[in-house]
């Protein structure tokens, strides 16, 4: 089940899961700092449902971006939301760990993560099929 959401004042339509770990205002202020100029190359390192990039690419229109979810259920949203957005992306399902895929990435001109950050042992279980 999915909830859909509105960022940057409705200019970004955002569908991501109801439950487990959700996108928000973090996401909108990372995408807001970077300072990514049309043609460049941009990389966000576990994308979720992509919000980060989905902020970043309708702030600056003709970036060129690449995004890695290891979560395939993620992914698939987050190629959804480009869609849905009209964002050119490329949006890889794997984890931004394995050396193989990294070499398989360009030369980027910035590269963004957005974890989520819990206390040590404090962290929710994700729901299930969301691992």
């Amino acid at each position: 089940m999915h909830t859909e959401d509105r960022l940057l004042g409705g200019r970004v339509l955002l569908r991501q899961p109801r439950l487990g770990l959700r996108a928000g205002l973090d996401a909108v202020l990372l995408a807001a700092g970077i300072p990514a100029r049309p043609g460049q190359v941009v990389l966000e390192a576990g994308c979720g449902s992509g919000a980060g990039f989905l902020c970043l690419a309708t702030r600056v229109p003709g970036l060129r971006i690449l995004a890695v979810e290891r979560d395939p259920v993620l992914a698939a949203l987050a190629i959804a939301n480009a869609a849905a957005n009209g964002i050119a992306a490329e949006v890889i399902t794997g984890d931004i760990r394995d050396p193989a895929l990294i070499r398989r990435l360009p030369a980027c001109d910035h590269a963004f993560a957005n974890p989520p950050f819990w206390p040590a042992g404090t962290a929710p279980p994700e729901p299930a099929g969301q691992k």
